[in-house]
C-alpha cells in the first residue's frame, strides 16, 4: 500500500511537472500594442581538443578531434583569430606543427613514447586547456618463424 501510495505522489509530481512548461507563460496577446525587441544572448565557446590513437607496427597515428576551430594552412598566415591555428604536436621531445586533423609517426623504437598536442593560435600563443598529455608503448615486433 505504502508502494502504490508512494508511486502515485511521483506520477502527479511528474505529471504536474510536465504540463508545467505547457502552457504560454509570459506571452503577449496577439494583439498587444506594446512591441519588444527580442534579444538573445550568444556564448562563444572556446576551442576544444580531444586526441584519438591507432597503433601499427612501429608507426602511430593520431587523429585530431576538434571544436570551435578551424585549421589555418601556413602559407595563410593570419591575425590572430578566435578559433583557428593549428596543432602543436610533441614526440619525445620533438616538436612539430600540424595544419590539419591528422598526424603519423613512423619508426619508433620498442617501449613507451611520450606525446602531447595542444591548439594553438596563428600568433604561436596556446589555446589555454587545450593540452593533452599521454603516452604509448611500443611492442617489440615478433620475431620471424624459422621453419
Amino acid at each position: 500500500m505504502m508502494i502504490n501510495l508512494v508511486r502515485t505522489l511521483f506520477l502527479l509530481v511528474a505529471v504536474a511537472f510536465l504540463c508545467s512548461g505547457c502552457g504560454t507563460f509570459g506571452a503577449k496577446s496577439p494583439g498587444s500594442e506594446s512591441q519588444e525587441a527580442e534579444t538573445q544572448e550568444v556564448l562563444a565557446q572556446p576551442p576544444s581538443l580531444a586526441v584519438s590513437h591507432s597503433i601499427e607496427g612501429t608507426s602511430v597515428n593520431l587523429t585530431f578531434l576538434t571544436r570551435n576551430f578551424t585549421f589555418v594552412k601556413p602559407g595563410e598566415k593570419q591575425s590572430n583569430r578566435s578559433g583557428q591555428g593549428y596543432v602543436r604536436v610533441t614526440v619525445d621531445n620533438q616538436t612539430t606543427s600540424v595544419y590539419n586533423n591528422r598526424f603519423d609517426t613512423a619508426d619508433l623504437t620498442p617501449g613507451a613514447h611520450t606525446f602531447s598536442a595542444e591548439l594553438v593560435q596563428n600568433s604561436g600563443r596556446s589555446y589555454p586547456n587545450t593540452k593533452i598529455n599521454f603516452t604509448i608503448t611500443i611492442k617489440p615486433s615478433e620475431p620471424a618463424a624459422t621453419f
